[in-house]
């Protein structure tokens, strides 16, 4: 290798370690959305066509037409109706956009405390990670998140 090389590297090596290029583990989806799916709406027996919080709410993940807005500003792409949140897939794809427009680190980092982090913000809005009336919320999903170990 050459000198020039050994210098790209060692350069490259000196900014990312411990900084964003560095490797992190991204979410485990498949275990956030069973535990958020179990918090709001748990014991349902069709969660899928529930409608909660007054009817402002849809689906297993309990999405309001605010949320889903929202989402879509993120990732038009998704395209879709409101009403479409009552298809599981479709609504993951909706929770995963807004998360990443609100709490793209925590997502990005993929630990237990970031978990907790998004699904205070999906309860709360873009701000819920650090609202008093989502404490509650995040220690009910933490206790769901960590049977799913």
């Amino acid at each position: 290798m050459n000198r020039i090389s050994t210098y790209a590297v060692m350069a490259y090596m000196t900014m990312c370690l411990g900084n964003p290029c560095s490797a992190r583990a991204e979410l485990d989806w498949a275990r956030f959305f069973t535990a958020l799916a179990e918090v709001e709406t748990g014991n349902r027996s069709d969660p899928d066509h529930y409608v909660g919080d007054q009817g402002r709410s849809l689906g297993r993940y309990q999405i309001s037409k605010a949320y889903w807005k929202d989402a879509l500003k993120a990732d038009p792409s998704i395209g879709g109706k409101y009403e479409d949140c009552t298809n599981p897939a479709y609504a993951r794809k909706i929770v995963r956009a807004y998360l990443l427009r609100y709490a793209r680190r925590a997502v990005e980092n993929g630990d237990e405390a970031s978990a907790i982090i998004l699904a205070r913000t999906h309860n709360g809005g873009p701000n819920g990670r650090s609202k008093r009336a989502t404490e509650g919320y995040g220690k009910k999903f933490l206790k769901i998140w960590s049977k799913g170990r």
